[in-house]
């Protein structure tokens, strides 16, 4: 299952269109959020990832802070289900 999300309204519109011409609705979740409370709102509803991918190379470091202090943030028990296995994030940026 993938979880997608995009800020931007046309290109969210664009990710609903494909899901819909590719028939994958039952394994593609679209979203149009802000990066940060896309992610808060999947732990929130204790929805396991295992990879994020954050392909926004102009902001993409900006949005790290998200994951720093997880487990004080939503508390042992919701923490727990990391225990084993943190998700692998993938940050893909411009170098100077």
């Amino acid at each position: 299952i993938v979880y997608a999300n995009d800020l931007n309204p046309e290109s969210y519109r664009y990710l609903e269109i494909n899901r819909k011409q590719n028939h994958c609705e039952k394994y593609l979740h679209c979203f149009n959020q802000d990066g940060r409370q896309f992610i808060l709102d999947l732990l929130e509803k204790n929805i396991e990832f295992d990879e994020v991918i954050m392909n926004l190379p102009q902001s993409a470091t900006s949005f790290l802070d998200v994951f720093i202090g997880l487990q004080t943030r939503l508390g042992p028990d919701k923490y727990a289900m990391w225990s084993n296995r943190l998700p692998r994030i993938h940050v893909y940026a411009f170098s100077t």
